[in-house]
């Protein structure tokens, strides 16, 4: 198997920008998501509606686990990725 060519500056720099704006959506939607979240649990029905706290950690963990598989996508486009071991959570 032949090693793939490295690649341009251009196509560098146009997945660097990708790989940025991917980064800087999932990130405004995660913190948007933990911000809700927090505030849930100041009001009173938080004690009898923990599903609502478990549906927003769940959306969380989604979107971040998106976030890293599409960042992880564009990073391996230009022959770099980085592996981290993750625990699978229910």
């Amino acid at each position: 198997m032949t090693p793939r060519p490295p690649p341009s500056a251009e196509h560098f720099t146009q997945v660097v920008t990708e790989v940025d704006r991917l980064v800087q959506q999932g990130c405004a939607e995660i913190s948007a998501l933990s911000r809700m979240a927090l505030l849930w649990l100041e009001t009173p029905e938080t004690s009898n509606r923990l599903d609502v706290l478990a549906s927003a950690l769940r959306t969380i963990r989604n979107s971040a686990d998106m976030l890293a598989s599409e960042t992880s996508g564009e990073v391996v486009a230009v022959g770099c990725s980085h592996h981290v071991k993750s625990s699978t959570a229910p």
